[in-house]
């Protein structure tokens, strides 16, 4: 996500961007991925939030002019390729975060203009209502900042107050459901704005920003885990190209960052690490189309979808696709030496019945996902004889929505199932 700023005369642009996704990965093999045009926004739009939900991708508010943001909302349906105009938010908001938890999403923080001091609202959304209600607000007003989710909390990391001013390296959490309201948690090494956050396989990585307004952009990336919830730790590898303003995703286990800028520099280039083989350093793939900053990036569908931005001193309301892996997407149909079938009964509310074929010994891994690839539950994860087998998943604990079912075989091929739980 992001936030623009002016000082006596000088632009200082602030991206927030918050999402996360997962799924294991065996190596950092990955091809360069491939980028794909789609049908543009409506509106060019910057400093603005979006969110992902249910194969749709839902964009909010922004800015038009540096002291003039907008209150209107865009949906993309990934299925039919079309933008479609949805109710306005409460109000003008730009520099804010967006997260998806469970079937709403949550508008956090920002400005009601580029220049003017933060803000602590937090809106719930229900993309099937089309309606907004306040929450609990931030303890303390933030822009700038990324969002994420972990669990059945939402964390806040980082950000700033204004306009040059105070820079946080606090990290608050919260669970909409539980009415505990916003509690701190371990802050940040590093005071750091303009940043991005992913969640992978119960751990947070905050990549990259800026931790001083000459806005260089960090290299480092810092990792939570809840079970040492003492402190931050710094992941042994830097990127190879410090950026703030920047974008990213995880996919397959492999953590992506996208453009943003250095200064006043931007950037095209996309590096990618492997989150498990970390030692192996951070390695560049395909370029974005074109290089830009403040911009948004969702991940849905096992894919990345870039929208929005400046690209130079032009606003941007073009929305592209990136494919991490365009060489794999065979895998998906599985080897064919194993055959995962659907779920039944499906959509299901509490327990669903789970069947897959094998025609060989072979070491299996069969795992729940929710819609943007974090793992829910490993079901089975052994040697397993040829045949028939069945697995009955209790989704009672599941928030109501879309879910994958992922079967490998042999750490190799991979077929997958659509569930929803009601």
């Amino acid at each position: 996500m992001k936030s623009l700023f002016y000082f006596n005369g000088i632009v200082l642009t602030m991206l927030l961007i918050g999402l996360g996704v997962a799924i294991p990965s065996t190596n950092n093999m990955a091809q360069p991925g491939e980028w794909t045009t789609l049908e543009p926004m409506v509106h060019a739009r910057s400093y603005f939030a979006a969110a992902a939900w249910d194969e749709k991708i839902f964009v909010f508010g922004g800015v038009i002019n540096p002291d003039l943001s907008r209150d209107d909302v865009e949906m993309y349906d990934i299925n039919l390729g079309t933008w479609v105009p949805r109710k306005k938010m409460p109000g003008k908001l730009c520099s804010m975060t967006a997260v998806t938890l469970g079937d709403k999403i949550y508008l956090i923080g920002g400005s009601t203009a580029l220049s003017t001091p933060a803000l602590s609202s937090v809106y719930e959304y229900d993309p099937v209502l089309d309606t907004f209600i306040a929450k609990t607000s931030l303890p303390v007003p933030k822009a700038a900042h990324s969002s994420v989710v972990l669990g059945n909390d939402i964390y806040v990391i980082g950000g700033s107050a204004a306009a040059l001013g105070q820079i946080f390296n606090t990290v608050e959490k919260y669970n909409p459901s539980n009415g505990a309201g916003w509690v701190a948690v371990a802050p940040l090494n590093t005071p750091t704005t303009l940043l991005t956050a992913e969640s992978w396989d119960g751990k947070i990585y905050v990549v990259g920003g800026a931790f001083d307004n000459t806005l260089e952009g960090l290299s480092t990336i810092e990792v939570f885990d809840p079970a040492y919830p003492e402190s931050w730790t710094y992941l042994n590898a830097y990127l190879q190209q410090g950026r703030a303003r920047h974008g990213g995703g995880v996919i397959d286990g492999n953590l992506y960052v996208m453009g943003g800028a250095v200064g006043a520099t931007d950037l095209l280039s996309v590096e990618r690490i492997n989150i498990p083989q970390g030692a192996e350093g951070w390695v560049y793939d395909a370029d974005m189309l074109p290089a830009r900053r403040a911009f948004v990036a969702v991940e849905a569908g096992g894919k990345i979808y870039v929208a929005g931005g400046i690209s130079g001193t032009t606003g941007l309301s073009s929305f592209e696709c990136f494919n991490p892996k365009p060489s794999a997407v065979s895998d998906r149909k599985g080897t064919g030496k194993e055959t995962l079938l659907q779920n039944f009964p499906n959509p299901f509310s509490g327990q669903t019945t789970i069947s897959y074929q094998l025609d060989r010994i072979a070491d299996v891994q069969l795992s729940i996902y929710d819609l943007y690839n974090r793992p829910v539950k490993t079901l089975i994860n052994e040697r397993q004889m040829p045949g028939e087998h069945t697995v009955v998943f209790n989704g009672n604990d599941l928030s109501k929505g879309v879910y994958h079912c992922r079967l490998h075989v042999n750490g190799a091929g991979e077929s997958w199932i659509k569930m929803v739980a009601q």
